[in-house]
């Protein structure tokens, strides 16, 4: 945001990337602060709430969220983040295995080969995700696997002489490859949006909507469908798909109609 007076002063807030922003804060007893997001929409990393900013400051800002510590997290619309479940073997800082806390998980349920993201709705985007053994430097004689995401913006007929607004998460065929790789995975989003959606497609094909979270994490392998689920810290909804266990270099469209 060069051409934003206002973000030349910022020394509290950070840019991770281009997509998230986050806001720090180490004074003593502090509970709230102040944030200042530049102009477009923004969500609420941490309970989806969307706002559209004209380039101001936003007072009150919670720093506890239900008794947690969460500092102020926020993602620009078009942003896709890639995620992943806490592996067993991940530890705390004291030594305990935690889980990531409420809207932070993706889905409860899934393994770690799960492709996992979090598409934030309202604008065009894009991410190359690129993945190796997470344990050599076989990388530097290219052993990575490369995915090209998009999200895209578009309309669809839905009746006589009606349209609706649709987005389009588009999951590129896989190039490349790495030790133990694997050929074939599920791929989880959240779909976080200011829109009610009534209806998911994967490659054109309706997808069963389910009765809850929950249901949705009790399906395996290669069953799929969506469900819709309430924030528990704020008045955001995000919509979550699972696609059902499909080989990685077949290339994967879903579709998010909305109402």
């Amino acid at each position: 945001y060069q051409n934003d007076e206002f973000s030349r002063f910022l020394g509290t807030h950070k840019m991770l990337g281009p997509s998230l922003l986050a806001c720090t804060m180490a004074k003593y007893g502090a509970d709230t602060v102040s944030v200042y997001l530049p102009e477009g929409l923004w969500y609420d990393v941490h309970s989806h709430a969307a706002i559209t900013s004209p380039g101001e400051w936003h007072s009150q800002q919670p720093l506890f969220r239900d008794g947690l510590f969460m500092l102020p997290l926020y993602a620009k619309a078009g942003a896709i983040i890639p995620e992943m479940e806490t592996p067993e073997n991940l530890l705390s800082v004291d030594g305990t295995r935690g889980e990531a806390g409420h809207e932070g998980r993706v889905q409860p349920a899934g393994n770690a080969t799960d492709l996992c993201l979090r598409v934030f709705d309202g604008a065009e985007g894009g991410f190359t995700l690129y993945e190796d053994d997470g344990a050599t430097t076989a990388y530097l004689q290219g052993k990575v696997r490369v995915t090209p995401l998009s999200l895209s913006l578009g309309r669809v007929e839905s009746g006589a002489n009606a349209t609706s607004q649709v987005s389009t998460l588009t999951i590129a065929k896989a190039t490349g490859t790495y030790a133990e790789a694997p050929k074939v995975r599920d791929t989880r989003i959240t779909f976080v949006s200011q829109d009610s959606v009534r209806l998911v497609t994967l490659d054109g094909k309706p997808l069963p909507r389910v009765a809850s979270p929950e249901a949705l994490a009790a399906l395996e392998g290669t069953e799929f469908g969506w469900a819709v689920r309430r924030s528990e810290l704020g008045q955001g909804q995000a919509v979550l798909v699972k696609t059902g266990v499909l080989p990685v270099a077949r290339a994967k469209t879903v579709v998010f109609e909305k109402e």
